[in-house]
């Protein structure tokens, strides 16, 4: 029975499609039970059930946050290796404000050209 090898599929009630499909198997046992002791059968199973799917939720949800504190650490990482780095001697480093610098600069000298043909 279902219950004889929780064991097998306990681990995956996280997942929201698998422990919907179980809870459609609870919902229909419930209907199906006329004796008390399958219904009471039934409500414990439902019980385990709820507790392993919270219990696989709170899980991965630690795994999604562990995993993004960990490529945020990467990041951090990798500034850090970046951050004491050097420009290569005789390269300057490119930044908005001096590349924005230097096109003016060569409009103004396509300007001057441009003046000094006429």
């Amino acid at each position: 029975s279902l219950n004889d090898h929780y064991k097998l599929y306990s681990a995956s009630l996280f997942d929201e499609d698998v422990y919907k499909s179980f809870t459609t198997i609870v919902s229909k046992a419930k209907k199906a039970s006329k004796s008390p002791e399958s219904k009471q059968f039934v409500a414990d199973w439902e019980a385990r059930l709820e507790e392993a799917g919270q219990i696989g939720a709170e899980n991965e949800a630690a795994d999604a946050k562990a995993l993004q504190a960990k490529r945020r650490a990467a990041r951090r990482k990798q500034k850090q290796k970046t951050k004491g780095k050097q420009p290569a001697v005789g390269k300057k480093r490119s930044t908005r404000s001096s590349r924005a610098a230097a096109a003016l600069e060569d409009a103004e000298n396509m300007e001057n050209s441009l003046l000094s043909v006429q």
